[in-house]
């Protein structure tokens, strides 16, 4: 048998160590003052030991997770264990607040999330939203550019690494500033925001190995910038990669991702997200998903389930 507590694991237990940041509790933290959340530890009731564990805000009329994140990664120690774990979390949270639950999925490229999809629709879950992403398998020994399927784009880059431009990480005195600058052009471009420069400088202080970016610049002026974050050690997630508005038809992109994926090598990180290639009434934007697949990236999946 099993009991449930509204508490939060010990993240610095084993099990735990490398769980998901958008799982953890620092991460949640950075958004109390805006939402109530709810953590739930499912544990055994003989020896205590941790089973599983998921969070959700109470927003919108909705039990949801993630709130303001890509996607919720629960723990659950043992695959076997998730539908018994599901019919317990829907019982839980239906007693506390009969409220729709609704939970994104991180995408179907990482782990076994196809396992966990077709537990959650056994559990009487039903698909709400289906989105695209795409994602860059980092291997020893193969360079970016070996992944680039655009002859184009491959000639660029190779043209673009000749160049005098320099690109480093952006340090901490940095971050406020560069991340402005992406979000004033991101306006420009007609781009949602949807991390507010408050929550990220917040973010860069309270998880300074985890929110990363990387800038490109010339002698005089930025030229791109992108933002990423370090979802554990076996992904990368890009928030943002963007070019100088005034340079619309530049390949300096090229030149990041050639920097992201040379980081992620040096940090044996597996995958780089590449992010999700929707428009905002939730139609595929085919041009950005062209984009990716033109220099490497790979499709899969994101669902969100609710019930």
């Amino acid at each position: 048998m099993y009991s449930i507590s509204e508490e939060w694991p010990d993240f610095d237990h084993e099990h735990m160590r490398d769980s998901n940041l958008f799982t953890h509790r620092k991460f949640w933290n950075l958004r109390e003052s805006e939402v109530d959340y709810l953590p739930l530890s499912f544990s055994r009731e003989d020896t205590g030991e941790l089973i599983a564990f998921f969070c959700f805000a109470q927003w919108n009329n909705e039990w949801k997770t993630p709130y303001l994140a890509p996607y919720f990664y629960p723990y659950v120690k043992k695959e076997s264990l998730l539908p018994e774990i599901l019919n317990l979390l829907i019982s839980y949270l239906k007693n506390k607040k009969h409220l729709t639950i609704s939970i994104t999925l991180a995408p179907l490229f990482l782990l076994n999330e196809k396992r966990m999809l077709i537990d959650l629709i056994n559990a009487g879950f039903t698909i709400a939203e289906v989105e695209v992403t795409s994602y860059l398998v980092v291997k020893t020994g193969i360079s970016f550019i070996q992944h680039i399927v655009n002859r184009r784009k491959k000639r660029r880059l190779k043209s673009l690494l000749g160049s005098e431009l320099s690109i480093k990480e952006i340090s901490n005195e940095g971050w406020s500033q560069y991340y402005q600058q992406l979000v004033g052009w991101r306006k420009i471009k007609g781009h949602q925001n949807l991390i507010s420069t408050e929550f990220m400088d917040d973010a860069k202080i309270e998880l300074p190995e985890n929110f990363r970016g990387l800038v490109l610049n010339d002698t005089y002026q930025t030229l791109c910038l992108a933002i990423f974050i370090k979802v554990n050690s076996t992904c990368f997630y890009v928030y943002s990669l963007i070019t100088n508005p005034d340079y619309p038809k530049e390949n300096f992109p090229l030149l990041l991702w050639n920097a992201l994926y040379e980081i992620a090598q040096r940090e044996n990180i597996p995958f780089i997200e590449m992010g999700t290639s929707m428009k905002k009434e939730g139609l595929l934007n085919k041009g950005l998903l062209r984009y990716k697949v033109s220099v490497g990236g790979r499709m899969s999946k994101k669902y969100t389930v609710q019930c």
